[in-house]
């Protein structure tokens, strides 16, 4: 297997395969595959399920730990500098978000809100838990939960893949 068949394999799949490159590397007696995705407009989820098929490893039946030697490990991740311009662009929109959904709640949980200590539902999937300067935004169906501060939210959407969910449901 090669970096050209997986996003071959991509392709075929539905993903627009411009703005995402693989780069593979070899690590002793396993491989390792970075694809990285260079528009917040393709589902990253979507091309990390896709991208299973090409991950293997094999495991101790009774520890659970990973086995050393013919494994193939595959990383899929948004390159920083799309992050961070669409961050920069989205972060503004996801606090005036926040805000209006705040106005939905009861004085006591705007309170609690603004005084560090809180939730928000952005959409049916997504909540942001406030604790002092922390937030996390949490995706609800399969708990993942992402770590950051206020300048972050929005990029935690697009890593989580929900940056349009949550601008779409607030329209």
């Amino acid at each position: 297997m090669n970096s050209k068949e997986i996003k071959k394999y991509l392709k075929e799949n539905g993903i627009d395969t411009k703005n995402i490159s693989v780069k593979g590397s070899n690590c002793g007696y396993s491989e390792s595959f970075n694809i990285t995705i260079k528009d917040i407009n393709i589902d990253i989820e979507k091309v990390r399920e896709l991208a299973k098929t090409f991950e293997s490893y094999e495991r101790d039946e009774r520890t659970g730990e990973i086995l050393e030697g013919g494994n193939t490990y595959i990383f899929v991740n948004y390159d920083y500098n799309t992050l961070k311009l669409a961050n920069e662009k989205y972060n503004n929109v996801v606090l005036n978000i926040i805000n209006s959904k705040l106005k939905e709640h009861c004085k006591e949980d705007i309170d609690a809100w603004n005084n560090g200590n809180g939730a928000v539902r952005l959409s049916d999937n997504i909540i942001i838990f406030r604790d002092g300067n922390t937030y996390e935004v949490r995706e609800s169906k399969s708990y993942k939960t992402l770590r950051t501060g206020i300048d972050y939210i929005a990029e935690k959407l697009i890593q989580l893949g929900k940056l349009n969910e949550v601008i779409k449901e607030a329209k």
